[in-house]
């Protein structure tokens, strides 16, 4: 990727961050994301054989969890949405430890054409660059952007570039709201010069007259202009003559509200100035005035919004359900369900990233553990709903710790008997239960007997009506 490339593929990098930081919509998705992971602990773990133990020191040293590790986490997770990868390593010097996250306007990704492995590679517009002379960066792709071998071209797919257009349309949408608010908070009205400015009597210079009034009361005065041109030279010469007497009474209205001028005397005497309150408008002499209507909204602005909003939520992998909205607006019985496929998408999605941070946070850690068994690992936490559901079927160890995950209460403080007792209530409360095709086949005037093919669907018969059959049966002749 040449210098010129590489300058519009970090404008677009600084375009995506700068709508980000006026979007309070991706913000919303962003912190959503956060709040799912960090329901679990942060923790140090020993697995061998996908056999995992806590830990809190490794070869008679200390493994602290310090609060770098949740920053992070969010800045990790910011940067995978945003750009779609993450450039990222680990800085050391001494005992001090941090890591480093690369700015994505200071390098480039190429995919190579015959392993399809992404790679980072530094540009050649920064001088003091970080990532130059150094191979202990490591990438994550979340969202892989489409790449040109040909131009070497990088377009993003990640999420804050597919929202990037609708926070955009968002921003320019309440903008505008605020420039019409502001124009119909101010007194505005339109003029035009007022139809009775006419020549007038005797042959004067046109002058306010009544509409019953003739053009010219005297036809043969010496002075009655006879060229048209004469009439509209003395119209303007006389409006702009009352626009000049109309400026200088706004001025001496202005200086009787002004509280800093002196107070004007004509027409005042002592009385004290009063405060101005409110905006005036004063129609020049000589104009008619009419209100300008106010600036409404357009149709269906409501309903252009949420649609916007949506949009930015579903690129970034969390649908309004999560959020506690609900955008069927048919009252099926399936809302519900279709409420459900939606967290269950935004759930899987949660899944996929929590892979992706494990595994930064492993590369990451095992080098402060110096043993690739021994890493940092961000443990996950179900619902409460999906607790209720399988908590008959858990592991008394495992819904031990599930329950001081879900409710964050020390795992001390809960009883293990107390679950296994609670286990055995649920079971037996739902083995006991009637199955649900049990309950239809009673309700069709079966037995449960009946729904095994015992007997047949039909109402139990009284003593006379089986001694009526018995006859009948005895009447008829032997084969």
């Amino acid at each position: 990727m040449n210098i010129g490339e590489n300058s519009t593929c970090s404008r677009m990098a600084q375009k995506i961050w700068d709508v980000y930081r006026t979007s309070h919509l991706q913000q919303l998705a962003y912190h959503s994301i956060i709040t799912e992971l960090l329901k679990g602990e942060l923790e140090w773990v020993h697995c061998v054989d996908k056999k995992t133990t806590v830990v809190t020191e490794w070869e008679g040293r200390p493994l602290p969890i310090k609060a770098l590790w949740a920053q992070f986490i969010q800045e990790f997770i910011l940067h995978l949405h945003l750009f779609g990868y993450v450039a990222y390593r680990l800085q050391r010097k001494g005992k001090t430890v941090w890591y480093e996250i690369a700015d994505p306007t200071m390098y480039e990704i190429r995919r190579e054409p015959t392993t399809s492995l992404w790679s980072i590679h530094v540009t050649t517009t920064f001088l003091e660059n970080p990532l130059k002379g150094t191979k202990q960066w490591h990438l994550a792709m979340f969202s892989m952007p489409l790449y040109s071998h040909d131009r070497l071209q990088i377009h993003y797919t990640s999420c804050g570039y597919q929202a990037m257009e609708f926070a955009l349309e968002l921003q320019r949408i309440r903008e505008e709201t605020q420039q019409r608010d502001k124009y119909n908070a101010m007194p505005t009205v339109f003029t035009q010069v007022s139809r009775q400015i006419v020549s007038s009597t005797e042959g004067k210079r046109p002058w306010f007259r009544t509409a019953a009034l003739p053009m010219y009361e005297n036809a043969m005065a010496p002075d009655v202009p006879q060229d048209f041109n004469t009439m509209v030279e003395e119209r303007a010469e006389t409006i702009q003559r009352l626009d000049e007497l109309s400026e200088q009474a706004r001025q001496r209205t202005q200086q009787i509200y002004d509280p800093d001028t002196e107070p004007y005397a004509v027409g005042m005497g002592s009385r004290p100035k009063r405060k101005r309150q409110l905006r005036e408008l004063m129609i020049s002499d000589g104009r008619e005035g009419s209100t300008a209507p106010f600036l409404r909204s357009p149709e269906g602005l409501d309903k252009i919004i949420q649609k916007h909003e949506q949009h930015i939520l579903f690129a970034w992998g969390v649908p309004p359900q999560v959020l506690g909205q609900n955008i069927n607006t048919e009252r099926t019985a399936a809302s519900n369900r279709l409420s459900d496929i939606a967290i269950s998408g935004f759930e899987a999605n949660i899944k996929i990233i929590r892979q992706h941070l494990q595994e930064a946070l492993c590369t990451l850690t095992t080098q402060i553990s110096r043993d690739p068994t021994v890493y940092l690992r961000l443990a996950s936490c179900m619902s409460t709903y999906n607790l209720s559901q399988l908590e008959g079927i858990l592991t008394p160890e495992a819904c031990l710790a599930t329950y001081s995950c879900v409710y964050q209460v020390p795992v001390e403080h809960l009883s293990l008997d107390a679950i296994k007792a609670r286990q055995a209530t649920l079971n037996n409360t739902a083995a006991s239960k009637e199955r649900l095709e049990q309950k239809a086949t009673t309700a069709m005037g079966e037995t449960g007997a009946s729904a095994q093919g015992t007997s047949k669907n039909r109402p139990t018969m009284t003593e006379q009506q089986k001694d009526q059959r018995a006859i009948a049966k005895s009447k008829q002749p032997s084969a």
